[in-house]
């Protein structure tokens, strides 16, 4: 395909007519495709690659509701881009830090079996897309998806095998013998159940590459894929060379599908745009709809809260409960904050996970900290890798006085001046809930976090780094809302009752809701 070129490849089709596509940019939907649209294309938008899209240079759909039997509500959000479709995942137990909470459809399977998936084993039955896979729109002679239909049990070519055979709109053709000379060989052999194909050594290669890739704020030079079939999938048909239409001059352009794309490879093009993902996005969005109109998503515009419950079940806090006494606090308050319109994590979802020990989580000093420091540097990891808009890290206090009894609310100020005025709104209200539940303690207060003396310093949950005891290096929280709450003792018999009894805790739930919207104004 023509290199730099962004084509709308409008539908010709033998038997569907020809619909109106969607031609409005669109942002993305949220922050998560976002981040996805910014990791290989963002460089590219910036002129810092030159290489082919992966999704596009926009996107042309808002965010959309599919039907899906496994996703919440049985409705799945998804966009669509000019060579693919971002949707996120809809097994809970993928976290949004992870590059597989945002995949991309399998497109090119539905296209070519004919079969829309509406969930893991549902699908609605149609015909195989007669739309091009590659070319100009009124190529009328170029392989469609129907053409592989048929190709999908194809034999794989022997290990090393340079790649002749043609392949046209009706199917395969006899080998050309003439395009050995652009040295495309079977470089890789991928057998899966119920896929026994080799993979072309053009897209075997791309598959590896590395380049400019945009994580984190900035750009550094990576594997573009990892896994190298992200992206993709995996093959679904050999690689054929087809003569399509660019620009209206018949071209050698090699076509592979796999499960979720098309790629083709176009010697003829400049280094950087041989390889190049088709408008896979394009075709499945007019093959699915065509003169209907898709389900439009409610703005994702809500904040995203973190909660933490503290502690877990190697160490269980005060009492040797109090990680339990969290999570029920933490699950209760995420559904409240749900329900209030609010997008809710927790860094840990049940009682079996342990953060503390995984080391992907751990401070790289470990050895040499206090096991406190470590356990609350981990759970601040897993909260940064949930991208907060506001992170509460729920606790209750213990004493070896079993008179000790009251409400302090803990913020850091390395970390931003939010956090103070955070502090006293969650305090506020979580006072007037016990006070709906006839409580009074005697104290209710909001204290900076180096007041609480531990042996290192500032507390690693909200955010702080320490070289060593005392020697602090900076804090990963800086300019995220963020408190650590401790609103009663375990250790008191009364308030013990009280962190006991399910209304209370419903209560601090309803209490963190309106602590949210009066942060953010809601």
């Amino acid at each position: 395909m023509t290199a730099r070129s962004i084509r709308v490849i409008l539908l010709v089709a033998l038997i569907l007519p020809t619909f109106a596509i969607p031609a409005s940019a669109e942002s993305p939907w949220n922050r998560a495709f976002e981040r996805t649209w910014s990791r290989t294309d963002r460089p590219v938008a910036d002129l810092l690659a030159d290489r082919t899209w992966m999704w596009g240079p926009e996107a042309f759909t808002p965010g959309l509701l599919e039907p899906y039997a496994e996703a919440p509500n049985d409705q799945r959000l998804v966009q669509y881009y000019d060579k693919s479709r971002m949707e996120i995942t809809t097994d809970p137990a993928i976290a949004p830090s992870s590059s597989w909470y945002v995949t991309n459809g399998l497109l090119a399977k539905e296209l070519i079996t004919g079969l829309l998936q509406l969930g893991d084993n549902q699908f609605e039955p149609r015909l195989s897309a007669v739309i091009n896979v590659a070319g100009d729109a009124d190529d009328s002679t170029g392989p469609t998806y129907w053409t592989f239909a048929s190709l999908l049990k194809a034999a794989p070519v022997a290990d090393g095998t340079t790649i002749t055979q043609r392949i046209s709109r009706d199917g395969v053709q006899p080998s050309d013998p003439s395009l050995a000379a652009y040295g495309v060989t079977a470089a890789q052999r991928i057998t899966v159940e119920g896929i026994d194909h080799q993979i072309a050594s053009p897209f075997w290669a791309f598959m590896h590459s590395s380049g400019p890739i945009h994580e984190n704020g900035s750009v550094t030079n990576a594997a573009l894929f990892d896994p190298w079939f992200y992206a993709t999938g995996f093959p679904i048909t050999e690689a054929y060379w087809a003569s399509v239409m660019l620009d209206g001059v018949a071209t050698d352009v090699l076509i592979q599908c796999f499960e979720r794309r098309c790629l083709t490879y176009t010697p003829s093009n400049p280094d950087g745009w041989k390889v190049e993902a088709g408008n896979i996005g394009r075709h499945y969005y007019q093959w699915r709809y065509g003169d209907t109109q898709p389900v439009p998503a409610p703005p994702d515009n809500a904040p995203v809260i973190v909660l933490d419950p503290g502690h877990d079940r190697t160490n269980g806090g005060a009492l040797g409960v109090e990680y339990q006494d969290t999570m029920r606090t933490a699950l209760a308050t995420k559904d409240a904050l749900e329900r209030a319109g609010y997008t809710v994590f927790l860094t840990r979802p049940d009682n079996d996970t342990v953060l503390y020990g995984d080391p992907t989580l751990m401070p790289p000093n470990a050895a040499s900290m206090d096991p406190g420091y470590n356990q609350g540097y981990a759970h601040t990891t897993r909260a940064l890798q949930l991208d907060p808009d506001l992170y509460i890290s729920l606790h209750y206090n213990g004493s070896s006085n079993p008179n000790a009894r009251g409400l302090t609310i803990y913020y850091c100020d390395y970390a931003g001046t939010q956090n103070a005025g955070l502090a006293a709104i969650i305090r506020d209200e979580l006072l007037a809930a016990l006070r709906s539940r006839g409580y009074e303690p005697p104290y209710a207060n909001t204290a900076e976090d180096g007041t609480i003396g531990k042996t290192y310093g500032h507390l690693a949950t909200l955010g702080n780094v320490y070289s060593a005891p005392f020697a602090f290096e900076g804090n990963r929280l800086t300019g995220v809302p963020a408190v650590l709450v401790e609103p009663l003792f375990e250790t008191n018999a009364t308030e013990r009752a009280l962190i006991q009894d399910d209304a209370t805790i419903a209560a601090f739930a309803e209490a963190y809701v309106r602590a949210a919207n009066r942060y953010f104004g809601r």
